[in-house]
């Protein structure tokens, strides 16, 4: 009889929620999903086994398998349960139908309305349809009469995005004066949403003040807040990227779609063999003279892709949603000067929010064996992402390329604010190796330097 070698760790025979979630903050999203399976056939009636399930097999990317085992148990899953653990997996499968049947289904169910409107808010989400996002979101504050505080800040970034911006300020201020003295956390993330509400109004100096002062408040409270998720715990999407880029490719090899793998996914591409594991967007860089929104269009046609609206509009820098997926793809636009590409993004009142320069580049179309996928390339990938990441070779976790990149050409006021956002809301969130990044970012621009020098030494 040959040996049986051990291939991996041996777990204890009885499954446990608290195991199955540790494996997930750990980054072993697979062997969190077989313990999580395990654990729902011995308990599926267990509303807490089936939700680490669900976000178990979301983040092993079995979003389809998942739906097929929950339909299995159905008969032994609480109704309501299952209505909301199939409608996330088939969210992210990109089956819409099913998930507005698993909606309508609760609709009549007195004990379900939470559930129903939570379902109602995450199907409009995924549809990008922003007006009647909004109108679901402030009914279901209507209804729901002690809702999470959690709420408000989603719909004041819906209401940014449909440009918004003075009415979030009012709500904002007027909810901020109606926290008590024992919430002191939820008064800091108002604050920082009055600051991006600001930012998105184009008054910078006023969001770089409130966003320093929530940070300066955390320092003097005793720095950032408890630590956040790791990254290995969020929903993968390397399944999804590989839909995305499929649908890329064949736009290029078939209608000589001008773009090049860019940013971030070159990044990946290139140093990792493949997609980062969680990554949320493909990055394109459209090919002068082409044009960000020629390369938006011939997307768009396809009838796979749709355009997003941002809060702040970055004239040229456009993002598109793959409609199956959810992801976004970002397609940056760059002029070319002399021997270099310029990326400007300019809002439409003329003012100019970021410049980034790299060398200039001709693609080619290379056969990349990490993905499956034939796929245009820069000509020296090595010289685009030095650019753009300097020490690209080594990765850096905190690295935030919009505001630090070696090839910004000025650190506009945009710029300020943005970091100075960031800055706040990695504090907020626990996130100290970003946050002492960014405090670094802004002592090199001699933005603050007294409170960025106590941050960064405070979070060493």
């Amino acid at each position: 009889m040959k040996e049986i070698r051990e291939i991996g760790p041996v777990y204890p025979a009885n499954p446990s929620i608290e195991r199955a979630n540790a494996l997930l903050e750990s980054g072993s999203p697979a062997a969190a999903y077989g313990e999580a399976l395990a654990l729902l056939a011995w308990h599926p009636g267990n509303r807490s086994v089936v939700d680490v399930f669900v976000r178990a097999a979301a983040c092993a990317e079995r979003q389809d398998e998942g739906r097929a085992i929950l339909r299995g148990l159905r008969p032994r899953i609480d109704p309501v349960g299952y209505a909301c653990a199939l409608a996330s997996l088939s969210l992210l499968a990109g089956d819409l139908d099913t998930a507005r049947g698993c909606a309508d289904g609760l609709s009549t169910v007195p004990e379900a309305t939470g559930a129903y409107l939570n379902m109602r808010v995450a199907i409009a989400e995924r549809e990008e349809d922003l007006e009647a996002l909004l109108e679901l979101m402030l009914e279901r504050e209507r209804r729901i009469v002690d809702f999470p505080f959690a709420w408000l800040p989603a719909r004041w970034e819906v209401q940014g995005r449909l440009g918004r911006h003075d009415d979030v300020l009012r709500d904002a201020a007027r909810f901020e004066q109606s926290i008590l003295a024992q919430f002191p956390t939820e008064r800091r993330i108002v604050r920082l949403q009055r600051a991006m509400a600001n930012h998105n109004a184009l008054r910078f100096g006023e969001s770089e003040a409130l966003a320093l002062g929530v940070a300066e408040g955390l320092l003097e409270a005793g720095g950032p807040g408890p630590s956040s998720p790791a990254p290995s715990a969020r929903l993968g999407t390397r399944r999804r990227q590989g839909i995305v880029i499929g649908e890329i490719e064949r736009l290029v090899l078939t209608q000589a779609l001008p773009v090049a793998v860019h940013a971030g996914t070159l990044l990946s591409l290139v140093r990792e063999g493949g997609f980062f594991p969680c990554d949320q967007d493909i990055d394109l860089a459209a090919l002068p003279p082409a044009t960000s929104a020629e390369v938006a269009q011939a997307l768009t046609a396809t009838g796979a892709f749709r355009i997003r609206r941002p809060a702040l509009d970055t004239g040229s820098f456009r993002t598109l949603v793959h409609i199956r997926t959810g992801l976004a793809v970002d397609v940056t636009e760059y002029r070319r000067e002399g021997g270099r590409f310029i990326s400007t993004w300019r809002h439409p009142s003329g003012v100019v929010l970021r410049q980034a320069a790299v060398p200039a580049f001709s693609a080619r179309l290379a056969d990349h064996a990490g993905v499956g996928r034939r796929l245009p390339l820069p000509e020296f990938p090595e010289e685009q992402l030095r650019a753009t990441y300097g020490d690209w070779e080594t990765p850096n976790a905190d690295f935030d390329t919009l505001v630090s990149a070696p090839n910004i050409v000025e650190f506009t006021s945009f710029l300020r604010s943005v970091a100075a956002i960031r800055l706040a809301d990695a504090m907020l969130s626990g996130r100290a190796g970003l946050a002492r990044h960014l405090a670094l970012t802004l002592l090199q621009r001699d933005v603050s330097p007294n409170l960025m020098e106590r941050i960064a030494d405070g979070l060493a």
